[in-house]
């Protein structure tokens, strides 16, 4: 996903940053940006391949973004908040690929994850170029 959000973006005032696992390391990275997009697998029931748009207060609402073992995104960026002096995005979106299972570490996708990844980089696009979640 990050080569191809690279290719589609290259060119244009964006930053695409490859974070592994995030937690609370990510907070060096994403301050001082405007606008964080968050690309990440989620695990919420829907069927593998559904790409969620979050933007806002919905992501403050769902317990399924992060990893069991590291603080959630909402926490990590409420922290980064208080921590920075406010120096953390204003705008948040996440866009999320549905995955069957975020527990088992692979260097391959699944086929309905794979499918869906051209699909996710063109809601990333999308935003950078708009400003929103659809």
């Amino acid at each position: 996903m990050v080569r191809e959000l690279k290719e589609r973006l290259a060119g244009e005032n964006v930053d695409v940053i490859e974070a592994g696992t995030a937690g609370l390391s990510i907070l060096d990275s994403v301050r001082g940006y405007d606008r964080l997009i968050v690309v990440d697998a989620i695990v919420s029931g829907a069927a593998p391949g559904t790409i969620h748009q979050l933007c806002g207060p919905e992501i403050a609402r769902t317990s399924h973004l992060g990893p069991g073992h590291e603080a959630d995104l909402p926490t990590v960026l409420a922290f980064g908040e208080k921590l920075t002096g406010g120096q953390m995005p204003r705008e948040v979106f996440v866009v999320a690929v549905e995955a069957s299972d975020v527990v088992t570490v692979s260097t391959n996708l699944t086929p309905e994850v794979r499918a869906a990844v051209a699909n996710a980089a063109a809601v990333v696009e999308t935003i950078c170029s708009e400003g929103k979640v659809s």
